[in-house]
């Protein structure tokens, strides 16, 4: 079976997003492209989207504050990288990240994409688990655990 070749994402899909999180958040959501990887055989971009955009995106904890997500697109490969996606405490459980989730999903599917990855603490696990994703290793109980969802 002939797979097609994956696609960048455009401004309008890299837009419509943003949208989803302004939504779902009532507030303003800025993207932005922060790496462009040029080695051969693995090229890709990475976007993310923020409510600030006036800082670097960070894992430390005064960080997890603002919603972020950033998604890395491996598009030789056709695989997508869920790089990080942050729903702040007091904000979770309100369908945020699953619209988030299922806008990402569409926008894949469309652009020839045939995997999605991604880390997933603990905490989270039942969530990417109820998207499809499953552990790459099913004996590891180590965190963040490696997950995958086959589109």
């Amino acid at each position: 079976m002939d797979q097609k070749r994956a696609q960048l994402p455009t401004e309008v899909q890299l837009e419509s997003i943003a949208e989803v999180i302004r939504l779902a958040l009532d507030e303003a959501i800025c993207w932005r492209m922060v790496h462009i990887g040029l080695v051969p055989g693995n090229l890709s971009r990475s976007y993310c989207w923020e409510r600030d955009a006036s800082r670097p995106l960070r894992h430390r904890q005064h960080y997890l504050k603002i919603t972020q997500l950033q998604l890395r697109f491996f598009f030789e490969a056709g695989v997508m990288n869920l790089e990080f996606l942050c729903i702040p405490e007091g904000e979770r459980r309100k369908g945020i990240g699953k619209r988030i989730v299922q806008c990402l999903f569409a926008i894949v599917q469309e652009l020839g994409y045939h995997q999605i990855l991604l880390h997933s603490v603990k905490a989270s696990e039942p969530f990417w688990l109820s998207f499809g994703f499953l552990p790459v290793s099913s004996t590891s109980e180590i965190y963040p655990k490696r997950m995958v969802c086959n589109l």
